[in-house]
């Protein structure tokens, strides 16, 4: 399986397109989400929304707008919406990003036991009574989205949307045999320079991207360096692992999933990791 790394491709520079002129004029936040600035901002009620994870609302914004000092009432104020969908395409694609995987050394003295709580972690009715994010085994997807629409601290009912974006996990989203430091090197290239020069900074973060792949040794695989951007192989899908996962949906990055384009789709199954756009809403 190839993984395509093409910052110079329309669905890249698309999304420079977009958020370029917004990170230049400051209606789009640079901060990372768990930076002491940006939590006093959304404790602030200054945050009006984000493209972020399904588990942003109750682990980050609820506890951010709910501890006590904070001034901001967000009861009744926060959503989630459908992400939005590309001019031209018909799929309003999610992704995936975060949540917890949970694995079984081969080494393990204690394999049935050790099998046998990792399948209770993640299946169990019990554990989805407190977790914060959307699970990825179904039956249990449901019990928490029964608590979420009665939750007073959304606007309204996040089910459906959550529901819908779980099916639309971006076949574009996978994971890789190598170390891309993603956040680090997206911050270095997009964040610092994109309001200035876009293309020349998604190029510098596909060149990082490419030479990440070329220092793990990615070698008797398909690694050339195209036109466009490199082409790496080397990947495995959640599938050949052999883990249990819950992963969560994505962040601001979604954006920029074309920009390393898994050629062959990922088998989602009913693992969810719904995408959300949070919304404040004020209702007066």
């Amino acid at each position: 399986t190839d993984v395509r790394i093409n910052t110079s491709d329309p669905k890249c520079t698309r999304v420079g397109d977009v958020i370029g002129p917004m990170i230049a004029n400051g209606s789009l936040s640079t901060l990372d989400l768990f930076d002491k600035n940006y939590t006093t901002q959304v404790a602030a009620g200054k945050v009006i929304g984000m493209i972020g994870a399904s588990w942003v609302a109750d682990f980050a914004f609820k506890p951010m707008t709910t501890d006590a000092g904070t001034d901001f009432d967000a009861k009744g104020k926060f959503a989630a919406a459908p992400m939005p969908t590309w001019s031209g395409e018909t799929t309003n694609w999610s992704g995936a990003v975060g949540g917890g995987i949970w694995a079984v050394s081969s080494k393990s003295k204690n394999m049935d036991a050790a099998v046998k709580f990792d399948i209770a972690m993640t299946t169990s009715p019990d554990v989805v009574k407190t977790q914060t994010t959307y699970p990825a085994y179904a039956p249990n997807a449901v019990t928490w989205l029964k608590a979420k629409a009665t939750d007073p601290w959304y606007a309204e009912d996040p089910g459906p949307v959550l529901t819908d974006a779980a099916t639309k996990v971006n076949p574009a989203d996978g994971y890789v045999r190598y170390q891309t430091q993603e956040i680090d090197s997206f911050n270095q290239t997009v964040i610092a320079n994109g309001a200035n020069d876009m293309a020349g900074a998604l190029k510098a973060w596909g060149d990082q991207t490419t030479q990440a792949a070329q220092a793990a040794g990615v070698d008797g695989q398909r690694l050339v360096q195209a036109e466009l951007g490199g082409e790496v192989g080397d990947r495995t899908a959640t599938q050949d692992t052999g883990v249990l996962g819950a992963p969560g949906a994505v962040g601001i990055q979604v954006l920029l999933l074309a920009a390393i384009d898994v050629v062959d789709a990922a088998v989602q199954g009913e693992v969810g990791g719904a995408a959300l756009e949070l919304l404040q809403r004020n209702f007066h």
